[in-house]
């Protein structure tokens, strides 16, 4: 018995090309996440790029060679300061924007994520929205609602599920 495309590639008198497994595409993964969620995406980032430039001119501030998200946060509010004080504020307000817009298209991701794998798992919107809505940290989130067992999350309402993401 042949498959619908080749019936119907019969009646219309077309020919069928072969399908190489080499030529299907590559699915994405179930669990596959954006580059910017990457533990060490701050790394290639212009926020760290330009912070280690004005790190090297600045002997007072510390930064390791591959920093934490959270450290290189702490390494640009002091470094910040001490140029403000200094009156190269052009500088403390470049380095702000860049870091902001580094987190801020991060939470973008992660809140993508989250909804994906709401969708994904057949949770309401409803408690996607409450989630949003608080001010919760959404790779947190994101990292709850991976290890939790899907089962679990689909029988909770919306406050419980809430509760046990941000809890």
């Amino acid at each position: 018995m042949k498959d619908l495309k080749s019936q119907l590639a019969d009646a219309f008198g077309v020919a069928v090309p072969e399908a190489s497994p080499a030529a299907a595409p590559a699915a994405p993964a179930a669990d596959s996440l954006p580059d910017i969620l990457a533990p060490d995406a701050h790394l290639r980032d212009p926020w760290l790029v330009r912070l280690r430039q004005l790190v090297a001119r600045e002997p007072s501030v510390k930064l390791a060679p591959a920093p934490k998200p959270g450290q290189a946060r702490q390494a640009t509010d002091q470094l910040m300061s001490k140029l403000k004080k200094s009156g190269r504020k052009r500088e403390a307000a470049e380095l702000k924007r860049l870091r902001d817009d580094f987190l801020g298209r991060r939470d973008k991701a992660a809140w993508g994520a989250v909804k994906g794998r709401f969708k994904t798992l057949g949770l309401s919107d409803k408690a996607y929205r409450g989630l949003k809505q608080g001010s919760v940290d959404p790779l947190v989130v994101l990292g709850r609602l991976k290890k939790a067992d899907s089962a679990a999350l689909a029988a909770m309402g919306a406050k419980r599920l809430r509760d046990h993401l941000t809890g």
